[in-house]
């Protein structure tokens, strides 16, 4: 979604505001499998998956050709869950499984900064 606001104030001075927002997200994954010994077997299985929604807000005074403001880069939230399974097998243990799911949360994680532009 993106928003994009200019007002003319007199000859050539102007402000404006432009915002953007995104959803973003990501599954990656790796296995590994060892069957070559059929008495002593594993398996290894991870999972990552990441999600975040990301906004970004400017607000600028121009006057000609120079423009100059504030920009605003705003991560709402962010999620990141890495699954790991890990499957042994072998006559001594039999059969053995772990899982494992830790969830990292982030919260408006942000970056104030100055825009200045010249010469559009």
């Amino acid at each position: 979604m993106d928003y994009q606001f200019n007002y003319p104030i007199w000859a050539g001075l102007s402000v404006g505001v432009d915002v953007a927002a995104s959803v973003n997200y990501s599954i990656d994954y790796s296995y590994a499998w060892n069957v070559c010994n059929l008495v002593d077997m594993s398996g290894d299985l991870d999972i990552t998956a990441t999600a975040n929604v990301h906004a970004t807000a400017r607000g600028y005074a121009q006057v000609l050709i120079l423009r100059g403001g504030l920009a605003l880069d705003v991560d709402v939230i962010r999620v990141t869950a890495k699954g790991e399974l890990d499957a042994v097998y072998n006559p001594t243990d039999n059969f053995k499984v772990c899982l494992n799911v830790p969830v990292n949360v982030t919260a408006l994680d942000l970056a104030l900064s100055c825009l200045w532009r010249g010469g559009d």
